[in-house]
């Protein structure tokens, strides 16, 4: 029997009406006619019909039982024709209570993974059965079933393509609806599920979750008009992240793919089950699902490793930052060589960080490379006396040699270190023969330069995420990598392309079209009509997005501000054009790590001026040129047009 059983929820607190929270999951899969049928709380105990219902346009029939034969009260229940009902609350209860109804019914459970996977001829949706609201299924299960083989709990619904729920229950819901502009939403969502469902960018597994939001996008649009009008409304940024998300998957049988499915169908099942009338809801599940992409990221077994050794080198360059400018505002008052002026602070300080943060701040390696800094300064400083030049010359090898160790390490160029040493050697030669220093200057000299050196290199605790990272170039980040880091994290730089070459496949012509919706779009007149109600689109239901927000780049410059984790993009790599995921982005946006392939992913790491460069030269664009919203609106807008049209010849 069709019977509400009332939930916890502020739809409760209502006087005389069903619940708008009230949970129908326990309805049976039968069908009455939506003209005829009964609400379970319509109990007024006269076994008559009655026609349209207090003019909500809602037919039903007012029996001592319901259409099913069940009884027409039970614990919990309230009577939908209840004359304390507050205006207006009645037929939006009952518009409700049909939604999850019709939600309950048709749309089945989530997939829950397995061993099955829905194929393509797993569904043939043969249009609204006759003499009924619902759909008229031939599906997996039925023939599963059949051959006596298993069923799964998906099987009621698969196939390539979803069953569109508004063109099967239209008269349904226009009766239950409230006016004419509430028919116009009704039908125009309608149209744009037809074009969401049939979009051959959405992998099949995911357009069957998307079907099972049609009715909750259906309340919304009713409820709010920004929803056709706002790219940033929540409801669209939901459908549009689940749809771009899929993109980037190739196989969904399993992981990572596998564990994605299963994560939208609870989100987009926690939707069907709550208020899917409240806004606030569809934010709370955007924001769970990023979440758990970011979450995959880094749990991704074959980015593991790439990402803790693209955490360290990312730290590594933070902290390097920070005690470089620690540096610089603490030699600044004393006076330094011109050669020595921005080395220490910006060169060896690398070599200080490195020694430090691989070996610890009281290593052997970490304490000779902070006496380099001293002594480096004071090799410069006049030595009259024959006791400082010869203290000078005494420790001249063990300087060199510590010097050129610390400049090995962090990989500085040979070019730049004779350039150094051109500079400092005649310095040192100079300061042999000038007049020395007073032993108190030279002493003063001496604590002075101990305590700036002293000063610990900063640790990875106190790293936040305001902390700049440099921009470095490519020849400075090849150093920090040994060639079989650069190998296991499969990092490319700069020098691996060949960015004078032409790119032989353009891929701006075919997406200019699709990024540009407007641009394609027929004429206002056109375009403005309503289904043959009457109604001007263009003065009653604004489909345009407003102009402030312009779409989200897809390729050029722009591109790289616009990047997101999870999302797949085409890359020119090899001479080719190679389909990639965004698998993470490193705290600092320093780093990105991409990955192709199904089963063996091939992990490609980027630095962020790679990244920059490559959006530049046109070498790097997104897979999808528009969201899926945006497609879908636009297409709908056209079919609309055919149809308005045709109503008026």
């Amino acid at each position: 029997a069709l019977t509400v059983r009332t939930v916890e929820g502020p739809g409760n607190l209502l006087p005389g009406v069903t619940s708008g929270y009230a949970s129908l999951s326990g309805l049976r899969s039968q069908h009455s006619d939506p003209v005829t049928h009964s609400f379970a709380g319509d109990d007024t105990g006269s076994d008559t019909d009655s026609g349209i219902d207090g003019g909500t346009g809602l037919r039903s029939r007012r029996s001592a039982t319901t259409s099913l034969g069940g009884p027409t009260t039970s614990p919990g229940m309230r009577s939908l024709d209840s004359r304390f009902d507050p205006p207006g609350a009645r037929p939006d209860a009952q518009l409700m209570a049909m939604l999850r109804r019709l939600s309950a019914v048709a749309v089945p459970a989530p997939f829950e993974g397995g061993t099955h996977r829905p194929g393509r001829g797993d569904l043939a949706a043969s249009g609204p059965a006759s003499g009924t609201g619902a759909m008229a299924f031939t599906t997996a299960a039925d023939a599963a079933r059949d051959a006596g083989g298993p069923v799964y709990p998906g099987d009621a619904l698969t196939g390539p393509m979803a069953v569109n729920l508004i063109r099967a229950h239209r008269e349904e819901l226009l009766q239950a609806s409230g006016g004419r502009i509430d028919h116009m939403v009704i039908d125009v969502v309608g149209s744009l599920f037809d074009q969401i469902l049939s979009d051959s960018r959405v992998p099949p597994h995911l357009a069957r979750q998307i079907a099972r939001l049609q009715l909750p996008v259906l309340r919304v649009a009713l409820r709010d008009a920004s929803f056709f009008s706002s790219r940033r409304h929540p409801v669209r940024r939901f459908v549009n992240r689940i749809a771009s998300l899929a993109c980037a998957f190739d196989d969904f049988d399993v992981d990572p793919g596998r564990q994605f499915l299963i994560r939208v169908g609870e989100l987009v099942q926690q939707i069907v089950d709550g208020d899917f009338d409240q806004v606030a809801l569809y934010t709370a599940k955007l924001e769970a699902l990023e979440v758990f992409i970011s979450e995959q990221a880094v749990s991704a077994t074959p980015q593991q490793a790439a990402v803790t050794t693209l955490h360290r080198k990312e730290s590594e360059l933070r902290l390097q930052q920070r005690y470089t400018l620690q540096l610089h505002g603490a030699l600044s008052a004393l006076p330094l060589a011109p050669c020595l002026r921005d080395f220490l602070p910006e060169i060896w300080s690398q070599a200080l960080v490195l020694a430090s943060t691989r070996d610890g701040p009281a290593s052997d390696r970490a304490q000779r490379y902070r006496r380099v800094a001293r002594e480096l300064v004071m090799s410069v400083q006049p030595k009259g006396s024959t006791a400082l030049r010869k203290g000078f010359l005494m420790r001249l090898p063990a300087l060199m040699k510590d010097l050129n160790e610390g400049l090995l390490l962090i990989g500085w160029p040979e070019f730049a270190q004779r350039e150094f040493f051109a500079r400092l050697l005649p310095a040192q030669a100079e300061s042999l023969k000038a007049q020395p220093l007073s032993e108190l200057d030279h002493n003063m000299m001496v604590k002075q330069l101990e305590a700036v050196f002293n000063i610990p290199v900063p640790g990875t605790e106190s790293l936040s995420p305001a902390d700049a990272v440099p921009d470095v170039d490519a020849e400075t980040i090849a150093r920090r990598f040994s060639a079989d880091e650069a190998a296991h994290v499969g990092l490319v730089l700069e020098g691996a392309v060949d960015w004078s070459d032409d790119i032989d496949i353009d891929l701006a012509a075919a997406a200019a079209a699709e990024a540009d919706p407007e641009s394609d779009a027929p004429p206002d007149d056109s375009a403005s009509a309503g289904l043959g109600l009457g109604i001007d689109l263009a003065q009653d239901l604004n489909l345009d997005l407003t102009h402030p927000e312009p779409p989200e780049p897809t390729h050029g410059p722009q591109l790289m501000d616009h990047i997101h984790l999870g999302f797949a993009y085409q890359m020119l790599l090899r001479n080719e054009w190679q389909k990639v995921r965004l698998a993470h982005v490193s705290a600092g946006r320093s780093f990105f790590v991409f990955t192709r392939g199904r089963q063996h992913q091939e992990t490609i790491s980027m630095t962020a001026r790679m990244v920059a460069r490559m959006c530049e030269a046109g070498r790097m664009r997104a897979v999808e040129s528009t969201y899926l919203m945006e497609r879908a609106t636009l297409r709908a807008r056209k079919q609309l047009a055919v149809l308005s049209e045709s109503t008026r010849h």
